[in-house]
């Protein structure tokens, strides 16, 4: 799971939880106000391939409804019932690829720490696990 930090109305913070089925419920329901009926010919397409802490998700589709995803992407306001703002950091054509592009996206996010390189490491195991599911 994906734990992320917010605070509440005192001021306390309280933790986020976004799973892979969080965003493939909000990114279907996306899906399908933006593109109505068309989209239940997309949706079975779409696999919600990671989570990470770091608010990445990794997202695999078809080339040919990459432009739909993106929209509905956009159009994506809540998740988990928690108000986000979504946006494409990139679009790869390979599993290698799209795991690089992460793993360069998290190394700039984050300061380099001793902790940040364990953490870059658990998520590079994590995605070589998702390259073995492939």
């Amino acid at each position: 799971s994906s734990q992320h930090h917010k605070k509440d109305n005192n001021n306390r913070i309280r933790n986020l939880v976004f799973e892979k089925s969080h965003v493939f419920k909000e990114l279907s329901k996306s899906l399908t106000t933006c593109f109505g009926l068309s989209s239940h010919a997309i949706i079975p397409d779409v696999y919600v391939r990671h989570v990470d802490d770091g608010n990445l998700v990794m997202i695999r589709v078809p080339r040919d409804v990459i432009d739909k995803v993106r929209t509905a992407v956009s159009y994506m306001k809540k998740l988990n019932n928690q108000r986000i703002a979504a946006s494409i950091l990139s679009v790869n054509g390979s599993a290698r690829t799209a795991r690089i592009a992460t793993m360069r996206e998290i190394r700039n996010r984050e300061p380099k720490s001793e902790m940040t390189q364990m953490r870059l490491k658990i998520l590079h195991n994590r995605l070589q696990a998702i390259r073995s599911m492939e």
